[in-house]
């Protein structure tokens, strides 16, 4: 039960039809937060382990994400971006929301993409983006390729016995 007199009552979906798209104009007018940030984040990848049981572990590390307290990063197929989810998408995820996972514009972790989500054919790539949003040109802050070795590969995959 409201305490608003009834003419009130009448008036606020005319209300609503006016300041709905008046802030969706606001939106789309002013920068995002987040586009502000990719210009200066940087991200680096660099395999430090390969082996049939545990996948790929990749070290990680960014700065410049300045003002950034929270991501999701992931490693995925190169150009996948669009089916990345929280569902799925991605070879390994990682959900830096938690306070401390970037601080002062930088992070440093490991992720382990495990063998059965890994193909040896495919190209990879770390990606970082805004978190509690799907990665695309707006959202994501940085992304560097991930170079995998052939003796990596073979670690992963290895060659059948002669």
């Amino acid at each position: 039960m409201s305490n608003a007199p009834a003419r009130a009552h009448h008036r606020a979906p005319w209300i609503a039809l006016l300041l709905v798209p008046l802030l969706a104009l606001t939106g789309a007018l002013l920068p995002a937060t987040a586009s502000s940030a990719q210009g200066g984040a940087g991200v680096t990848a660099t395999v430090t382990a390969a082996s049939e049981a545990d996948g790929l572990a990749v070290h990680v590390t960014g700065s410049g994400f300045d003002g950034i307290t929270g991501a999701y990063a992931a490693i995925i197929e190169k150009g996948t971006e669009s089916s990345v989810g929280m569902s799925g998408g991605y070879a390994a995820f990682g959900y830096w929301m938690t306070p401390g996972a970037i601080v002062d514009g930088a992070f440093d972790a490991t992720l382990v993409a495990p063998t059965a989500a890994l193909d040896r054919t495919r190209h990879y790539e770390f990606l970082v983006w805004q978190g509690h949003t799907a990665p695309d040109d707006t959202t994501i802050y940085a992304r560097t390729d991930i170079a995998v070795t052939d003796a990596q590969w073979d670690a992963i995959f290895p060659p059948p016995p002669p």
